[in-house]
């Protein structure tokens, strides 16, 4: 895996985003956490409390729902330059994750508290991403299944 990233460079990643408020990319760069993660770790955990909102820097993760039969249905995938739409509905309901996301390359994300996740939603491009990853969720679920 790459180096850790620099601000700079988190800065670059988040603009290509499409998060353009300055105000918006410095609370994101000295709130959020940047975390590495390798192939096959869990980065969300279903049945658990979110503390952050992922927001994939670098990396591909899988993001699928787990039966008590052991049985795992994909529900999608998240890319760079994504965050998890499931992560977002979780965390802003104060609800556990109804989903587990495993990394399927080296990864770096940045992790935002979810205590932003309602603030940060004055910012038109911050509402934008939102919309923007849930839909394509949703496509790409169509997709999957049709």
């Amino acid at each position: 895996m790459k180096r850790s990233m620099n601000q700079n460079q988190i800065r670059e990643k988040l603009r290509d985003m499409g998060f353009y408020h300055e105000e918006l990319l410095e609370q994101l760069i000295s709130l959020g956490k940047l975390c590495a993660y390798v192939p096959g770790e869990l980065q969300v955990e279903q049945g658990r409390f979110l503390k952050t909102i992922p927001l994939v820097l670098e990396g591909q993760f899988r993001v699928y729902k787990s039966s008590e039969e052991a049985r795992e249905v994909l529900l999608y995938y998240l890319s760079s330059r994504q965050c998890c739409p499931m992560s977002i509905a979780a965390a802003y309901q104060k609800k556990i994750s109804l989903v587990n996301s495993k990394t399927i390359v080296p990864s770096q994300v940045l992790e935002v508290p979810v205590t932003l996740v309602d603030p940060l939603m004055r910012y038109e491009s911050w509402r934008k991403f939102i919309l923007h990853n849930l839909i394509d969720a949703y496509q790409e679920l169509i997709e999957l299944y049709t």
